[in-house]
């Protein structure tokens, strides 16, 4: 058994090595399944160690706790002790391992069922002290962490795009994480965002996938103005998505009217961008010196940057990347890290709302977590 966990580790992680050199070299598509296979290897693996190890521990105490018990004779008051032979003890043993297995495959199946399923629309209220009236029920609606990579069935992206239109929000948001594969290989499934319909437009913030994707020189020159400027693959991907129709936010802002209200909706580059690029992830110049708005709403696709968002000044940030902590069982280990997981929360005078993610990453493995669609509606507290 050791002998084929650790057989199956190596090949998972050769595998995951294999698909990044293929994604390095431009052929993402031709190696992407190898590296899933690989992540579903360990995932696989590491729910085996646990399952051998929890075998190992319940056989030793199973037996010491039954052979403590005792039953009471109400009469004579004697008692008799629970001696296991070895049939018996044989017998437990096949037990726990049938439920262990039980609940592995229990496991396996919903997480696997769960990440696979489409995107559930979620309803949130942000409750705010004097709202102004005429920004009252102002609908925003995010995806995060689409992760669209060549694998991606034909008609997913369209089913979405058709039930983020059906909301009819006032405006829509992308919080980074978009894509996850060489234009090249993508250039059909991207497109297909330009169909999303809002009143007031559709922004876009890049994550720290839009940083690590890579993008081939020779699709370049189709989108950029000057087909001999000298562009990073980070600001090849800004341009497209620029010409695409999308209001890309780099640290900065616009300023949304509606009646007497005004929404500031600010905007930063990922909160690693300056470990991968040249771009700054700056929330105080998203808010600018001095604006005059009712609400001020930045997108920031790590919710590590509420932390400046808070002292710049902005009343709501929307953010994605934790994905959940995709296991619910485990997330309370991850918000040892990051404390805003899943959800609305508060942090001093500034609420933040972390998406679950619209798509997947890896594997399509969640529990407890599922992928969602947030339709988020400002309302008057």
């Amino acid at each position: 058994m050791i002998l084929m966990i650790s057989v199956s580790v190596i090949v998972s992680i050769v595998l995951i090595f294999i698909s990044s050199i293929g994604c390095i070299f431009d052929y993402s598509a031709l190696f992407l399944w190898p590296g899933r296979i690989g992540w579903f290897g360990l995932l696989i693996s590491v729910f085996v160690i646990c399952g051998k190890t929890a075998e190992a521990v319940l056989r030793e105490i199973i037996p010491v706790i039954l052979d403590r018990l005792s039953l009471s004779n109400a009469t004579s008051k004697s008692t008799t002790r629970i001696v296991l032979d070895k049939g018996q003890k044989m017998i437990l043993q096949y037990f726990i391992n049938i439920v262990i297995i039980v609940i592995l495959v229990f496991i396996t199946v919903s997480g696997l069922s769960e990440g696979l399923s489409p995107p559930q629309i979620i309803e949130v209220e942000i409750k705010i002290k004097g709202l102004h009236p005429d920004i009252e029920d102002f609908s925003i609606v995010q995806i995060s962490d689409l992760h669209i990579d060549p694998s991606i069935p034909g008609n997913w992206l369209e089913q979405i795009v058709d039930r983020i239109n059906v909301l009819s929000p006032d405006i829509i948001a992308l919080t980074g994480d978009i894509t996850d594969g060489d234009y090249s290989q993508i250039h059909k499934a991207v497109p297909q965002l330009t169909k999303l319909r809002a009143k007031y437009g559709v922004f876009f913030v890049t994550g720290n996938h839009e940083y690590m994707t890579p993008l081939s020189t020779r699709y370049v020159n189709s989108f950029v103005t000057d087909p001999h400027e000298n562009m990073s693959d980070i600001d090849s991907w800004i341009s497209r998505m620029k010409n695409l129709g999308f209001i890309v936010l780099q640290n900065e802002h616009r300023l949304i009217k509606q009646g007497h209200g005004v929404i500031l909706l600010g905007g930063v580059a990922d909160f690693s961008a300056p470990s991968r690029s040249n771009h700054e992830s700056s929330p105080t110049k998203a808010m600018g010196s001095n604006p005059k708005a009712d609400f001020k709403i930045l997108l920031a696709h790590q919710p590590s940057s509420i932390y400046e968002a808070a002292q710049a000044g902005f009343d709501l940030q929307l953010s994605g990347h934790t994905h959940g902590g995709l296991l619910s069982p485990v997330r309370w280990l991850a918000s040892l890290a990051q404390p805003f997981q899943s959800g609305l929360y508060m942090y001093e005078n500034t609420k933040i709302y972390v998406s679950n993610g619209t798509g997947y990453w890896g594997i399509p493995f969640r529990l407890g977590t599922p992928s969602e669609i947030s339709l988020l509606k400002l309302t008057n507290s």
